[in-house]
């Protein structure tokens, strides 16, 4: 005989959620990057398993995580920012998908903001995890510029006829909203 579990829906948010939020303090706490370690393990054994009746008492602890992968992006960042990175991290970063499985977690639960489906501190959840998401991308996103050499395209383009056409469009422009 199949015996299903049953759970409600914030249960099943909350436990991919939770998943989701493992996976990203996973990879994020395999970066070394000397001021920002002090990864909380404890984390991870209460976050390991969801059943209904405890949903919503893993909220503190999700927020926790989020409240430490953000602390530990700003510290990325500050070492990207003073070149202190080695250069294969700067290559295989795990920051990009990070805020990928952030941005899933997020869209998991961005709907309940404001409900009080998620208690007291689900709005506060809701806002963690999207910054945490933010800053990773940001540290994607600078690691991609610092490593990423830009096209150059090459114009023949008349400089001053190019700011005279400027001109001309910002007068009209002028003339049309007067």
């Amino acid at each position: 005989m199949d015996v299903q579990e049953r759970k409600s829906p914030i249960a099943n948010k909350l436990a991919l959620v939770c998943a989701l939020a493992m996976a990203a303090g996973t990879f994020a706490s395999d970066v070394s990057l000397g001021d920002a370690s002090g990864k909380p393990s404890a984390m991870y054994k209460t976050l390991d398993s969801i059943q209904e009746a405890d949903a919503l008492a893993k909220i503190p602890v999700l927020l926790e995580m989020a409240e430490w992968m953000t602390m530990f992006f700003d510290g990325a960042y500050r070492s990207i920012l003073a070149n202190s990175i080695p250069e294969e991290l700067m290559q295989n970063h795990p920051f990009a998908m990070v805020a990928e499985i952030l941005g899933r977690a997020l869209s998991e639960i961005k709907s309940l903001r404001g409900t009080g489906d998620l208690g007291p501190d689900g709005d506060k959840l809701i806002f963690t995890i999207a910054e945490a998401r933010y800053k990773a991308d940001r540290n994607a996103n600078l690691i991609r510029q610092m490593t990423i050499e830009p096209c150059v395209f090459e114009s023949s383009i008349d400089r001053n006829g190019l700011i005279s056409m400027a001109k001309l469009a910002r007068r009209a422009d002028i003339a049309s909203n007067a």
